[in-house]
């Protein structure tokens, strides 16, 4: 299992991703999640 953490956007927010067996949850991505997926 992997954890990731984003600072994104102009306020640096804080988004997190948790990964395992080729599948992800991607939790606040804020106004850049196109960039994110």
């Amino acid at each position: 299992m992997e954890f990731h953490q984003l600072s994104l956007g102009q306020l640096q927010t804080n988004c997190y991703i948790v990964a395992h067996n080729n599948r992800a949850l991607i939790f606040d991505p804020g106004e850049e999640a196109d960039r994110v997926i």
